[in-house]
């Protein structure tokens, strides 16, 4: 698994959640969306680890895997987002990279996509351009109207056609997760079958990240203040395992 995320930029790692693990981070995920407005690409909450109990409770098993996919002692959670696509959603999510809104000096990392639903092609499951992350950062998309991403004019655009391989349709049953790295390309269509699509996706970063807020206007920049170059606070950000050196505050 290893050597297909650095090879290719994303993998399928198979089941993670399933019985009433599954049903439990499902209702979780109900609870806290039926607060999150609908847009074009469904609806979104951002930071909902913090909300829910069950949630909170399954990260350490996300970040197990993200250990071992990276090869370190130890991750970070950065951030989390519940993810829900309607029957008839009709927004097809722009081609993007994560680390584009990632308001931090660094995309060492990756991301954790849990499957929620069966996600297909026909209800919006998400698509990878292969080998992709290797074309370092392009400029970020402004596909949520308002997100005013920086102009970047030092980064070449993303354009989809450049990809160095066909787009690959990563199909997920619930309960299912996939993970890729920051810097690889994807995108997911509309919703077009009678079925909901839900899913919850899961950022972790190395323990000795550094703040960037002129990189992305992330919610964080607005409600943190960080100052650039300082280390995220291990209260607000906590590490995994929670008794590694990493999860001590600097001083």
């Amino acid at each position: 698994m290893t050597d297909d995320l650095a090879a290719r930029g994303f993998v399928r790692l198979g089941p993670l959640l399933a019985g009433a693990d599954l049903e439990a981070v499902r209702a979780a995920a109900d609870r806290t969306l039926a607060r999150a407005p609908q847009g074009p690409h469904g609806a979104i909450r951002h930071d909902a680890w913090r909300r829910e109990p069950a949630l909170e409770a399954a990260v350490a098993r996300v970040a197990a895997w993200a250990r071992a996919l990276l090869g370190v002692p130890a991750v970070r959670l950065f951030q989390d987002h519940v993810i829900c696509k309607p029957p008839g959603t009709p927004g097809e999510v722009a081609w993007h990279q994560d680390y584009g809104y990632w308001p931090l000096a660094s995309p060492r990392g990756l991301t954790v996509w849990v499957a929620l639903d069966d996600a297909d092609e026909a209800n919006g499951c998400l698509r990878y351009a292969p080998g992709s992350h290797h074309l370092g950062e392009r400029r970020p998309a402004d596909f949520v109207a308002g997100a005013h991403q920086p102009d970047r004019p030092d980064l070449p655009p993303l354009d989809p056609r450049e990809a160095p391989a066909p787009p690959e349709a990563a199909l997920a049953r619930a309960g299912e997760a996939l993970a890729h790295d920051p810097l690889v390309w994807h995108t997911s269509g509309p919703n077009a079958s009678t079925r909901v699509r839900r899913a919850w996706s899961i950022s972790l970063v190395l323990p000795d990240a550094r703040w960037d807020p002129g990189h992305a206007p992330h919610p964080y920049v607005a409600s943190l203040r960080p100052t650039p170059g300082a280390p995220l606070d291990p209260s607000q950000f906590p590490v995994f395992p929670p008794s590694s050196p990493e999860s001590q505050p600097e001083r």
